[in-house]
C-alpha cells in the first residue's frame, strides 16, 4: 500500500530514488506501526477499551444474563400455572421465590467475575444491576436495595431503571412508606419520568399505596400507569389490581371497566378466568344479575372450566340470592356440597359460608347458619397479622369463625326461649288437652324421622349409583388390560375372577353400602325399621305393641323416643319461677340480636315483649332502657328521647337513670360516696356481729355484697356472710341450707357463670392438693378460730375481729396489736383435734366444738337493692300443697328416713361452697379471695360437694298430680298406663330405698338447679341469674358476659 503511492509519486516526479533509500523507508514505516499496535493494546486506549468489552461480553458478562433469564423464565412458569387468589390484592410483578436458587447464583458469580476481572469495561453498571436483581429473587432484599442504590451513584443510563427496581425491592420488603418516598423522587411535579421506566414506576407507586391502605391514592397511581407504554403482560396485572381497588373503594361500574381490560391484555388463562368471574360478580351483585348469569352460564359450559365449576356454581347461588330466589340458592349449594363430586378445599369453605348466610338471612334458622359458619372456618384460611389482613380484598372471609360464634349464642338463647314458651303452654294445659298434645308430638316426631330416613336411603341409592358406574368403568379398564396382556393368575387383571369375587363378597356380606361405618350404620336402620310403629301393620301387631308399652323395661334404641315431661310446671309457683327466667332469656335474646346479629328492629320486638309482660320482672329496666339505645341505634331520636325519660320517671334511682340523664344531657344526681358508704354499712353489720347478734350480721353482710359488689367491701362482705353460715352450721343434728346464702346466689348481682368458674378453680385446687396428705389450712397461732372466720358463739369482738384488721371511722386499718402465722401454716398445737380418717383434712371450721343457741332472725329484715327489697330471711310458711304435686315439691320436703346424714350435710354446705367460689371469681387480685380458695378446697374435700360432674337428682312425681295427692308415698316402679311409661323419657335408676311404708322409690336423674329443691324459695321474679337456668332453662354456659348494646359500663349486666 506504500509502495503504490511512492511508485506513482516516482514515475510522476520522474526523479531516481535507489534501492538503500527505499529499504530505509520501509523499516521507518514498520517501526511507526509497531509503535502504534503497541499502544492500542492498553485498556484506555480506543482499541483496548473495544478489546476489553469484548472479553467481558462474551467471556463473562453473557453467560450471567443467561443462567438470570433461565431463573427468571422457571418462576413465570410457575406462576403461570398458579391459580389467581381473588381474596388478596394481585401483585403486579413477579415475586422472589426460593427456587432456581443455583441460576440466580450462577448469574451472581458471572457478573462478580466482571467486576473484578474488567473493571473498566462497559458492563460494569449492567453487572451491578444483574447482581442486584438476582439477590431480588433471591429474597436478599437487603443485598438487592445496595446494589441498586450503587448503580445510582454511578449515574448512566441505568439509573433510572435502578431507582424503579428499588422501590419494587421495598415494595417487596414490606416498606411501602419509603418505597413512595423514593418513587417520587423519580416522577416530577408535572408527572413526567426522568426516563423511560414512567409507567412502571407509576405502577410500583400504586402497589405501594395498596400495600398501606391508601386506596384513592392507589388508583390514580394505577390509573396514571396504565395509560402508559407497558408489556401486555404488566398491563393486564395492573388492570386486574385497578379493578380490585375500585371494587374496595364502592365502585362497581369502575371495577368492571377494569376487569374487562384485563381480559382482552391478558395472555395467561389463569388471570383471564378469573379477571372474567371477578366482573361477572361485580355486575350481577350491583343491579344485573340476569345478564350474569347468561355470561356465567358460558364460563360454565366451557371445557376448560370443568375443574372449577363448583366455584361457578356457588357464584351462581349468590346471583340467585341477589335476585331473591333463596330456595334455588340453597338447591345449587347443596348440591355443590353433598352431590358427587363434592366441593373440596376452599371452594368448600366458600360454599358452607354462602349457605350459613343464606340461613341467616333468608330463613333466620341461626342454628343451621352457625354450623354453616363453623364448618366454614375449618377450610377458610384467617390473617395471621396486620399487614396481611391490609392485602385481603372484599371477597375474603375471615369472619366465619366469630359468626358461627355469634350466632350459636342467638340460637342457644332463642331456643331456651322457645322451650320456655313451650313448657308454659304445656303447664297451663288441663290433663287430657296434655296427654292428646303429647301423642301429637309423638306422631310427628316419628313421621320426621320416617321422612328422614327415606331421604337418606334416596341419598345412599344415589351415591351407590354413582359409584357402581365408576366400578363398571374400572371392570371395563380391567376386561381390555386383561385381554391385551393375557394375565392369567393376577386375580385383579382376570375378570372372571374378579367377578366370582364379587358374587361371593355378596352372598357373605350382601349389598351393603360403600360408605364409613356401613355396619353400625346398617343395624340401626334395620333396628328402627323393624320398631319403629308402621301404620299399615298396627292391626295387626296391636297385642305386641300394647305388650311392649307395659314392659317395665326401658325403651329400645331406634325406637319412638319417649317425651320427658319433668319439667313441665305443674304450679302457679313453678310458672311464676319460669316466667322470670323465660324474661331473663329474653332480654338475653334481645341483647344478642342488637350486637351479634345487628338486628336492631328484632331486639326492639323482644325488648318491648319484655316491659309488656314482664314488667315486674328484674330486667325490665334494663329492657327499658336497651330499647332507648335501640331507638338511638336506628336513627330515632325522638322515640329515644321519650324512652329515656320514662327510665327516669320508673326507675329513678337506678344507674339507668344516671345513663338516660347523661344520654339527655342533664346534670347527674349528686350522690355520697360509694365507697364511704360502702365502709359504713360493713361497720355496721361488723359491729352486730362483735354483739352476738350473728342473724342481723348475715343479713347486713348479704346487704353489703348486694349494694357495694364493685366496691373493695364487697369481697371482705362476702367472706363474712361465708363465716357465719359456716358457724351456724357446726354441730348441728338436722342441718339444712342457710336462707340467707341462697337468697344471695339467687341475687341480681351474682352470675351463674362466674359460679361455676369458681367452681373449676376449686376443683383444679383440689386436685393440685391430693398428693399432700393434710390439707393446711390458715389458723392463728394459738390454735384459735381462723382468721376471718370466727368460732361458734362468741362474737369476732371477744377474741379480735375476724381479719387482720379493725374499723375506725367505718374504714378497715391494720391492726397492730396482732400477729398471724402464714396463710398455708397448719395447726399442731391442738393434738385433740383428731381427723377422720376418709377426710384427710386437719381444718379448725370443721372439728365438733361449743354449740351457742342460734340467735332469731327476724324476719322484718330485708335488703333494698336495684330499687327492690330484697327478703334475704328464710321464708317459714309451709310449702306443702295436698292438692298439687310436682318434682320440685317433692325435693322439697326432705325425707330424713332414706337420705343419709352425709348427704344432708353435703346438701347444706354447698351453697357456701358456691359463694366462695363466686367470692374467687369475682374478685381474683383481693387477699379474700386467697382465704376463699383455701376455705373452699377444705369444705369442697371434706363433705365432697364438687364431683366431677355436679348433679342433682329430683324424685319421680305423678304427672296428674290433682288426682294422687299421696304421689309421694304411691310405688313407681310401674308405669300405670302405656301414655304414663311413654312420657317418661331417661329414666334411669340411679338408687333403690325403702320408705317407712315398704315401697320402693325410683329416683332418677334431671336437670334442674342445686337450689332447686330448697323450701326457703325467695320471690324468683327478683333475681336475674337463678342457677336453675344454667341446667334446665337453657343458659349459655360459654362463661362469656352478655355484652352490652351501649359500651364497655356493661349497662345490662
Amino acid at each position: 500500500m506504500v509502495c503504490i503511492p511512492i511508485t506513482a509519486f516516482r514515475s510522476s516526479l520522474f526523479f531516481p530514488v535507489d534501492d538503500f533509500a527505499m529499504r530505509r523507508l520501509f523499516a521507518l514505516i514498520f517501526a511507526l506501526s509497531c509503535l502504534f499496535v503497541m499502544a492500542g493494546c492498553s485498556d484506555t486506549s480506543f482499541v483496548g477499551k473495544r478489546v476489553d468489552n469484548f472479553t467481558a461480553y462474551y467471556n463473562t458478562y453473557y453467560n450471567a444474563e443467561k443462567s438470570f433469564e433461565e431463573g427468571v423464565e422457571a418462576v413465570q412458569d410457575r406462576r403461570r400455572s398458579e391459580p389467581v387468589d381473588i381474596t388478596v390484592y394481585l401483585p403486579l410483578f413477579l415475586e422472589a421465590q426460593n427456587g432456581n436458587a443455583e441460576a440466580f447464583e450462577t448469574a451472581i458469580e458471572k457478573s462478580a467475575d466482571v467486576l473484578r476481572e474488567h473493571p473498566n469495561s462497559k458492563w460494569v453498571d449492567e453487572s451491578l444491576m444483574l447482581i442486584g436483581k438476582s439477590y431480588y429473587f433471591q429474597q436478599n432484599y437487603v443485598g438487592a436495595e445496595q446494589k441498586f442504590r450503587e448503580v445510582q451513584d454511578l449515574g448512566g443510563e441505568l439509573e433510572e431503571q435502578a431507582r424503579f427496581w428499588l422501590v419494587r425491592t421495598l415494595v417487596a420488603a414490606d416498606r411501602p412508606e419509603e418505597a413512595e418516598r423514593v418513587s417520587a423522587s423519580l416522577l416530577t411535579e408535572e408527572g413526567q419520568a426522568l426516563g423511560t421506566w414512567t409507567a412502571r414506576t407509576w405502577l410500583s407507586r400504586g402497589d405501594a399505596f395498596v400495600r398501606q391502605g391508601r386506596w384513592n391514592d392507589a388508583a390514580e397511581a394505577l390509573t396514571t400507569g396504565l395509560s402508559g407504554d407497558l408489556p401486555r403482560r404488566l398491563r393486564a396485572r395492573g388492570a386486574f389490581l385497578l379493578g380490585q381497588v375500585r371494587e374496595t373503594l364502592g365502585d362497581p361500574s369502575g371495577a368492571r371497566s377494569a376487569y374487562d381490560r384485563s381480559v382482552d391484555a391478558a395472555n395467561a388463562y389463569e388471570l383471564v378466568y378469573a379477571a372474567r368471574l371477578s366482573s361477572i360478580r361485580v355486575q350481577g351483585l350491583n343491579g344485573e344479575p340476569a345478564r350474569a348469569l347468561d355470561r356465567l352460564e358460558e364460563m360454565e359450559e366451557d371445557d376448560k372450566n370443568f375443574e372449577r365449576l363448583a366455584a361457578l356454581r356457588v357464584l351462581r347461588a349468590r346471583l340467585l340470592d341477589a335476585q331473591g330466589k333463596a330456595a334455588d340458592a340453597k338447591s345449587v349449594l347443596q348440591d355443590v356440597l353433598y352431590e358427587p363430586p363434592p366441593a373440596q378445599g376452599v371452594t368448600q369453605g366458600r360454599a358452607h359460608y354462602a349457605l350459613g348466610s343464606l340461613y341467616r338471612d333468608a330463613y333466620d334458622d341461626f342454628s343451621r347458619a352457625a354450623a354453616h359458619f363453623d364448618t366454614a372456618a375449618t377450610s377458610l384460611r384467617q390473617p395471621s397479622s396486620t399487614s396481611e389482613s391490609l392485602l385481603l380484598t372484599p371477597m375474603a372471609i375471615t369472619n366465619s369463625e366469630s359468626l358461627g360464634r355469634r350466632f350459636r349464642t342467638i340460637a342457644q338463647r332463642a331456643s331456651a326461649v322457645a322451650r320456655m314458651d313451650s313448657l308454659l303452654r304445656l303447664g297451663d294445659m288441663s290433663r287430657e288437652e296434655l296427654r292428646a298434645e303429647l301423642e301429637e308430638i309423638q306422631a310427628q316426631q316419628a313421621e320426621q324421622r320416617r321422612a328422614e330416613r327415606e331421604r337418606e336411603n334416596q341419598r345412599a341409592a344415589a351415591r351407590q349409583f354413582s359409584n357402581r358406574n365408576v366400578v363398571n368403568q374400572r371392570s371395563q379398564s380391567s376386561q381390555q388390560l386383561a385381554a391385551s396382556t393375557g394375565s392369567t393368575f393376577l386375580f385383579h387383571e382376570n375378570p372372571t375372577r374378579v367377578q366370582e369375587g364379587r358374587r361371593m363378597f355378596e352372598r357373605q356380606w350382601g349389598p351393603r353400602p360403600r360408605v364409613d361405618n356401613w355396619r353400625r350404620s346398617a343395624a340401626i336402620e334395620q333396628r328402627q325399621d323393624s320398631q319403629a310403629p308402621d301404620p299399615d301393620a298396627r292391626n295387626d301387631g296391636e297385642a305386641e305393641a300394647e305388650a311392649i308399652a307395659d314392659s317395665p323395661t326401658d325403651p329400645p334404641a331406634g325406637a319412638t323416643p319417649m317425651l320427658d315431661v319433668g319439667e313441665i310446671p305443674r304450679t302457679e309457683a313453678d310458672r311464676k319461677a319460669m316466667r322470670a327466667d323465660r324474661a331473663v332469656a329474653q332480654y338475653e335474646l334481645a341483647t344478642a340480636l342488637f350486637l351479634n346479629a345487628e338486628r336492631p328492629d328484632s331486639a326492639a320486638t323482644w325488648y318491648r315483649r319484655i316491659i309488656e309482660e314482664d314488667a315486674q320482672s328484674s330486667v325490665a329496666q334494663r329492657a327499658l332502657y336497651a330499647l332507648a339505645e335501640v331507638r338511638t341505634a336506628e336513627g330515632r331520636p325522638e322515640d329515644a328521647r321519650r324512652l329515656y325519660q320514662q327510665v327516669i320517671e320508673e326507675y329513678p334511682n337506678s344507674v339507668f337513670a344516671q345513663r338516660a340523664r347523661q344520654r339527655l344531657g342533664r346534670a347527674e344526681v349528686e350522690v355520697a360516696d360509694t365507697t364511704a358508704v360502702a365502709e359504713a354499712a360493713y361497720a355496721k353489720a361488723f359491729r352486730a356481729w362483735q354483739d352476738g347478734e350473728r342473724a342481723r350480721a348475715q343479713v347486713e353482710m348479704a346487704r353489703v355484697a348486694q349494694d357495694h359488689d364493685s366496691s373493695t367491701v364487697a369481697p371482705r362482705a362476702i367472706l363474712a356472710l361465708a363465716s357465719i353460715a359456716i358457724d351456724d352450721l357446726r354441730g348441728q343434728e338436722s342441718v339444712e341450707p342457710d336462707s340467707v346464702v341462697m337468697a344471695f346466689l339467687r341475687s341480681d348481682v351474682v352470675d351463674s357463670n362466674i359460679v361455676k368458674s369458681g367452681r373449676d378453680r376449686l376443683r383444679g385446687a383440689i386436685e393440685e392438693s391430693k398428693p399432700d396428705t393434710v390439707a393446711s389450712t390458715p389458723t392463728t397461732s394459738s390454735g384459735g378460730p381462723t382468721r376471718g372466720v370466727p368460732s361458734r358463739g362468741r362474737a369476732p369482738g371477744q377474741a379480735g375481729p375476724p381479719s387482720d384488721s379493725t374499723v375506725q371511722g367505718g374504714r378497715r386499718v391494720p391492726d397492730p396489736g396482732r400477729t398471724y402465722p402464714p396463710a398455708d401454716s397448719v395447726d399442731t398445737e391442738r393434738s385433740d383435734r383428731s381427723v377422720p380418717p376418709d377426710s384427710m383434712v386437719n381444718i379448725d371450721l370443721l372439728r365438733e366444738q361449743m354449740n351457742a343457741d342460734s340467735v332469731e332472725v327476724d324476719t322484718s329484715e330485708s335488703t333494698v337493692h336495684g330499687g327492690e327489697r330484697v327478703e334475704l330471711e328464710p321464708d317459714t310458711s309451709s310449702i306443702s300443697q295436698p292438692d298439687s304435686v310436682s318434682v320440685r315439691d317433692t325435693m322439697a320436703v326432705p325425707d330424713t328416713t332414706t337420705r343419709s346424714v352425709v348427704d344432708s350435710t353435703a346438701r347444706a354446705y354447698r351453697p357456701i361452697v358456691d359463694v366462695l367460689a363466686y367470692l374467687i371469681e369475682r374478685y381474683p387480685n383481693s387477699k379474700e379471695a386467697s382465704r376463699a380458695e383455701k376455705l373452699g378446697v377444705a369444705l369442697a374435700t371434706r363433705f365432697n360437694v364438687l364431683p366431677d360432674e355436679p348433679s342433682t337428682r329430683a324424685e319421680d312425681a305423678e304427672e296428674d298430680a290433682p288426682d294422687a295427692p299421696n304421689a309421694r308415698s304411691q310405688s313407681r316402679s310401674q308405669p300405670a298406663n302405656r301414655m304414663e311409661r311413654s312420657v317418661r323419657r331417661d329414666v334411669r335408676p340411679d338408687s333403690s330405698r325403702t320408705d317407712t311404708t315398704g315401697s320402693r322409690l325410683e329416683r332418677r336423674q334431671v336437670r334442674s338447679s342445686p337450689y332447686d329443691d330448697e323450701p326457703d324459695r325467695a320471690d324468683a321474679e327478683i333475681f336475674r341469674y337463678d342457677a336453675r337456668r344454667d341446667s334446665s332453662r337453657g343458659r349459655d354456659t360459654t362463661g362469656a358476659p352478655s355484652p352490652a348494646p351501649v359500651d364497655s359500663t356493661d349497662a345490662y349486666d
